[in-house]
């Protein structure tokens, strides 16, 4: 995960595999690949310029 902001995080950083990394890739991220990715690269609608970022569900 990048870290670009002190205040918290990108609406595009994916936490879940950040968090798989974590938990079941070891302390360098290889120790089981197969288990570091949801294999989601992207969400299926664009975010908004405006606030709130995110897109609306429906």
């Amino acid at each position: 995960m990048a870290h670009t902001y002190l205040t918290g995080r990108n609406l595009t950083d994916d936490v879940i595999d950040d968090n798989f990394t974590l938990i079941f890739g070891g302390p360098n991220g290889t120790a089981k690949p197969g288990l570091t990715s949801d294999h989601v690269d992207h969400n299926d609608k664009d975010f908004s310029n405006t606030f709130p970022y995110e897109a609306s569900p429906w």
